[in-house]
């Protein structure tokens, strides 16, 4: 078996696992607060749960773009000493995790404002509260559309936060 390998497939599970947990808290609490409470809806309301379900399965599938930046950055920066390393990974790792949160909660916000406009006189958080599960049905679809749209691009920003090395300009090249 390949310690150094297993070390670091380790590293890297434990690493994900704590970045769900906080990925979940987060949406979670947005969820209650921003959408629940707000909008005063019983949170056994099936309308509600399914409209949950299409913000966390959005939030979840752009968070998974955070896989490869996640990765790169835990290898390119495997040789510093444990502190520093530490540290770096978790500065780069909250830097991709608030990019892809604020992301998700802009699209949730989009979905909703284009509803809003094209179903003008329906006011959507009524119908959630009402239990109308066609309304929550079409924000999840909405919701997942735009994160698969979205999905790559948000990546691509992530990437751009990878600690990666100087290139030297051979060329002298400006």
């Amino acid at each position: 078996m390949e310690q150094n390998l297993f070390k670091s497939a380790f590293i890297q599970s434990v690493i994900f696992m704590l970045i769900s947990i906080i990925i979940i808290s987060i949406t979670f609490f947005f969820i209650k607060q921003f959408i629940s409470k707000k909008h005063k809806i019983e949170e056994f309301n099936t309308a509600y749960r399914i409209t949950s379900a299409g913000l966390i399965t959005s939030v979840f599938y752009i968070m998974s773009g955070l896989i490869v930046p996640v990765a790169s950055t835990l290898k390119l920066l495997q040789n510093d000493k444990i502190w520093n390393y530490a540290f770096e990974v978790s500065k780069h790792v909250s830097i991709f995790i608030l990019i892809g949160m604020i992301s998700a909660f802009v699209i949730y916000f989009i979905s909703i404002k284009m509803i809003s406009y094209f179903s003008k006189g329906i006011v959507i958080f009524d119908e959630i509260k009402n239990n109308n599960i066609g309304m929550s049905i079409l924000i999840f679809g909405i919701l997942i559309s735009f994160s698969l749209m979205l999905k790559d691009s948000i990546t691509m920003l992530m990437e751009s936060f990878v600690p990666y090395p100087e290139m030297p300009n051979l060329l002298n090249l400006n």
